[in-house]
């Protein structure tokens, strides 16, 4: 048996390629066997796996690790002599309901834990040779996924005779068969919001406007996003996900002099969310050395805004008695994903979550400034979802 071999091979992929695949699709091949000697029957176990691995450093410098294995699919088939075997498995758009067994707050944080996450760190479909893995995950994440096939002596006291193992990507598209659950109140003993709120934001950014050394009062800039939404990208199509969010800019004057815009960056930040245990709710405990964020921040867009000018408003009745003008400016912002980063869908399982933030940073200059322009900015939570279309 020294020299007998398992392999896997699935349809439509070289040995060599990365099969990407998503909820609903169905994944087929053979499992070939060669085997020198075949003295005994033996059973051939295949199996679709999906696991969770977390590394964190302990404070005193132990290194703890927590694997969750959410997602196991498997068939047997009897071998009596070396041959190649069929398999063939459906992904789930959702995963068992004792995949997520448990406490949370709230019913729909169990929906959020049963949903199949995407395929996290590691190799990537947009890997290039340089770049094999996932830059926006940290190295302590691991969401993976693959086939396994075990061929077992029939004596249950002997080890395994072969195992193999081919990894494949998973990254889950919208499903119309998996509705969200009726609303059900989360019961909570604070006055506080639900953290469930953690994708809303509607909350304007403002900034006070001073010039020269007595910092005198110049007056109040604010930036509002009118509507972020979610953004769409495409699972197959190798092309930019493009984008536009409309961007209302307000300046209550003190002075009647409005500050001159210069132009404007947008970054997209990606926020991973990991813990050694599961989370109860989808905003999960960062305090603890059991669980931690890592951050990713990438400019994906520079816009011009000399261009922009301001106009006049009526003030509001209720206003600062120092304000004299007010003015508005609305900035229709676009941008652009590029299918070459790794990002996934938005999601939050039972250890691991993922998150994004849209940064918008407004540069403007006051009075004679001509220098080094001034910095507003405004950070807006941006949903990606994918869709195989």
């Amino acid at each position: 048996m020294a020299r007998s071999k398992l392999q896997i091979h699935i349809h439509d992929n070289s040995d060599d390629a990365l099969c990407v695949s998503s909820n609903g699709d169905m994944i087929s091949g053979e499992i070939s066997i060669h085997m020198e000697k075949n003295n005994h029957s033996s059973d051939l176990v295949i199996m679709l796996e999906g696991t969770t691995t977390v590394s964190l450093q302990h404070e005193v410098g132990v290194k703890l690790q927590s694997t969750q294995t959410f997602l196991r699919l498997s068939q047997k088939t009897r071998v009596d002599s070396p041959a190649t075997f069929p398999f063939t498995f459906v992904i789930p758009s959702a995963l068992p309901t004792e995949s997520c067994s448990h406490v949370v707050c709230d019913p729909l944080v169990r929906y959020a834990h049963t949903a199949l996450p995407p395929s996290l760190g590691g190799k990537t479909p947009c890997a290039t040779k340089n770049n094999k893995t996932d830059i926006l995950t940290p190295n302590a994440v691991q969401i993976r996924y693959c086939i396994k096939a075990t061929l077992q002596a029939c004596q249950q006291d002997q080890e395994p005779v072969l195992s193999t193992i081919r990894e494949i990507y998973i990254i889950p598209t919208l499903s119309s068969e998996r509705p969200p659950p009726a609303f059900t109140p989360a019961i909570n003993n604070s006055d506080k919001p639900s953290q469930l709120a953690l994708e809303n934001h509607d909350s304007p950014m403002k900034a006070q406007i001073v010039r020269n050394i007595f910092r005198r009062k110049e007056g109040r800039l604010v930036g509002e996003i009118l509507h972020a939404g979610s953004l769409t990208m495409h699972l197959h199509r190798q092309r930019l996900t493009e984008a536009t969010i409309p961007l209302r800019l307000g300046y209550y004057s003190a002075s009647g002099i409005c500050p001159r815009l210069h132009r404007l960056t947008i970054s997209i930040r990606a926020l991973t969310i990991f813990g050694l245990s599961p989370s109860p709710d989808i905003s999960y405990q960062t305090q603890s050395h059991q669980s931690s964020v890592y951050t990713k921040t990438l400019q994906i867009a520079t816009q011009d805004m000399s261009s922009i000018t301001w106009e006049a408003v009526p003030c509001p009745t209720i206003m600062d008695p120092q304000i004299e003008m007010t003015y508005e400016a609305l900035v229709p912002v676009s941008f652009s994903l590029s299918p070459d980063r790794p990002f996934v869908p938005t999601f939050h399982s039972c250890m691991v979550g993922r998150s994004y933030e849209l940064e918008f940073r407004v540069y403007y200059q006051v009075g004679r400034e001509s220098i080094f322009p001034r910095r507003f900015s405004i950070t807006v939570p941006l949903i990606i979802t994918m869709s195989n279309r």
